[in-house]
C-alpha cells in the first residue's frame, strides 16, 4: 500500500491506496503514530478511500485492537472510507479499547469531529 502524509490545519492526513493486506494494515497503523509524534501533532484523518479490497471480521478485529493499542487515547483519528462494515466494526472495536476513533463516509463529518 501506498501512504502520502501530509499537514492540514490542525490536524495530519494520512492518505493510503493500492490493495489491502492485513501486514500492511497493521504497519500503517503505527506509521500514522510515528507521523503524528514527528509532527506533535494528535488529530488525524485516516483516508482509506484509495485501498481496494475486503477484510474478514477477524482481519477487522485486529485492526481495532492494534488501533488501540497503538494510539490509545492520545490521538484522535477519522477514518475516511467507504466500505461501513470495516470501518465501523473496527471503529466499535478500537473504541471499546480505548481509542478516539470515529469512521465517517463524509470527509466535512470526520474533519468537524476531528476538530471539535
Amino acid at each position: 500500500m501506498h501512504v502520502v502524509v501530509h499537514e492540514d490545519p490542525g490536524y495530519l492526513t494520512v492518505e493510503v491506496e493500492g490493495q489491502y493486506s492485513l501486514e500492511e494494515a497493521l504497519q500503517v497503523i503505527e506509521r500514522v503514530r510515528v507521523e503524528a509524534d514527528r509532527r506533535s501533532c494528535r488529530r488525524v484523518l485516516f483516508d482509506v478511500i484509495g485501498v481496494s479490497g475486503r477484510s474478514l471480521p477477524t482481519e477487522r478485529f485486529r485492526m481495532g485492537l492494534e488501533a488501540s493499542a497503538v494510539w490509545g487515547r492520545q490521538l484522535r483519528v477519522a477514518v475516511l472510507s467507504t466500505v461501513a462494515d470495516f470501518s465501523l466494526y473496527t471503529e466499535d472495536v478500537a473504541v471499546g479499547h480505548g481509542a478516539q476513533f470515529r469512521s465517517c463516509a463524509d470527509k466535512g463529518v470526520a474533519i468537524r469531529w476531528l476538530l471539535q
